[in-house]
């Protein structure tokens, strides 16, 4: 079960972890906020920079992935072990970990808002089959 609403390409992200000859691809969006006040950098009291307002854009986490079959020997058999432990497992062992960006529509449905965005967003919508 998930809680992301998408219409990415799997195909193209399937073609994308081949490729790239990766053990674990991470889907990839694109997420920008801005921070209400103005951002000081300041070293021992004297400052260097002043930005008002400014926009900050990340990479996050899109919460879909593909995984080679020899990955999943590294998950445990029992207890809790999320995607960003067996992610940042690979990574401390040197496998080849690789970001798909997500250019598609995508949306977190995991709070209420979001949820009713994408009620709306789906009638709006005609999802291709």
């Amino acid at each position: 079960m998930g809680d992301i609403l998408t219409n990415v390409d799997y195909r193209a992200m399937l073609k994308f972890h081949r490729e790239n000859r990766a053990q674990l691809t991470v889907a990839l969006r694109q997420y920008e906020m801005q921070v209400p006040y103005g951002v000081v950098e300041a070293t021992d009291g004297l400052v260097s920079e002043l930005r008002e307002k400014p926009r900050i854009t990340f990479l996050v986490n899109a919460g879909i992935y593909l995984l080679e079959p020899t990955v999943l020997k590294q998950i445990p058999d029992a207890g809790r072990y999320d995607m960003t432990d067996l992610i940042n497992r690979l990574l401390a062992q040197g496998e080849r970990v690789v970001g798909f960006p997500v250019m598609e529509y995508w949306l977190d449905i995991g709070r209420l808002d979001d949820f009713q965005k994408a009620q709306e967003d789906v009638e709006r919508v005609r999802w291709a089959a």
